[in-house]
């Protein structure tokens, strides 16, 4: 679907991306938690990858929060682009429905991410 160009917050997008990142490392979790009892011995090192990929991608969620937290609110830029770039369409979607929670103030208000 394609989204009205717009301004927006760069830590409201950091935020985005931050909640996208944290689910998937829940459902890679999840998955780990269903798979492993099917990983032989000689599955352990992708097992062992798996778990790294959960790992990084909580870890990475944490950064990009922790940075997001200490973004300043007038930095802004347009995702529009970026997201229409994506070859997920509903990731782009969901990244770039921050617009809709711009008041016609110009004040941010909080979003959830679809799960």
């Amino acid at each position: 679907m394609a989204h009205p160009s717009f301004q927006a917050p760069l830590s409201q997008l950091l935020g985005a991306c931050s909640v996208e990142l944290a689910d998937l490392a829940h459902r890679c979790g999840v998955l780990q938690t269903a798979l492993s009892p099917g990983f032989s011995r000689a599955a352990v090192h992708d097992a062992q990858a798996f778990d790294l990929v959960t790992q990084s991608l909580a870890a990475l969620s944490q950064y990009l929060e922790l940075i997001a937290t200490d973004t300043p609110g007038s930095w802004t830029l347009d995702p529009t682009a970026a997201a229409a770039a994506l070859p997920l369409a509903s990731l782009g979607d969901r990244l770039v429905s921050i617009e809709s929670t711009v008041d016609d103030d110009g004040d941010l208000c909080l979003f959830e991410a679809a799960t």
